[in-house]
């Protein structure tokens, strides 16, 4: 049988004794409106938790004017035996940090800084395990600096479709080669030539 409680303006519930606790044992409790914990900890012991909002601020007591620092902010994980898991945000230094897996939790390297110029500058080495780097708003992908590629001893195979660029160290023997090198599907390891090659190829066949 359903019991409604009705009341007029606030109702408090108030422990005597500042140690006493006030349980609430049923199989559900649905608060229909705002609720507000003004507490130092909340602990959940529930297995799943749900969430609806699509983003989570933390720190959000700090004032936007002036926040002390540094402010270190992220998740941390629990993984039992091993050190913890860590992406912290870190407001000193405007970079994400992650804990290296294997080292302690305290051991905290940086994999992504904002630049000034509103980008996003990887501080680490980018493994795409395979995957594709490309541009999608344009017909080219643009480097602004140098480019290099580590010498290779086996040749890759061709891929249909791309032209596979890799380098080789070029002999002594061999002062003019590139140690540059091409593969595709009609050309394997056809090498690119420098300008003293070139000259000497025209000197000689025209």
């Amino acid at each position: 049988m359903a019991t409604v409680k009705k009341i007029l303006g606030d109702y408090t519930i108030q422990s005597v004794g500042t140690q006493s606790n006030v349980n609430i044992n049923t199989n559900t409790l649905t608060v229909n409106g705002n609720m507000i914990v003004n507490g130092t900890t909340t602990t959940i012991e529930s297995t799943n938790t749900v969430i609806y909002d699509n983003q989570i601020e933390l720190n959000a007591n700090l004032s936007p004017t002036a926040p002390p620092l540094p402010i270190q902010s992220g998740i941390i994980v629990n993984r039992g035996t091993g050190a913890l898991a860590q992406l912290i945000w870190d407001e000193t230094t405007k970079s994400w940090l992650i804990n290296t897996p294997g080292n302690p939790s305290s051991s905290l390297s940086a994999v992504a800084i904002t630049s000034s110029s509103g980008g996003l500058q990887i501080t680490g080495n980018l493994d795409l395990k395979q995957y594709t780097l490309y541009t999608s708003t344009q017909s080219q992908l643009t480097i602004d600096s140098n480019v290099s590629i580590k010498n290779s001893n086996v040749a890759p195979g061709a891929t249909a479709g791309y032209n596979t660029i890799y380098t080789t160290t070029p002999p002594a023997s061999s002062p003019r080669d590139s140690g540059v090198f091409v593969t595709n599907t009609t050309k394997q390891g056809a090498q690119l030539s420098t300008k003293n090659q070139a000259l000497l190829y025209s000197l000689i066949f025209f």
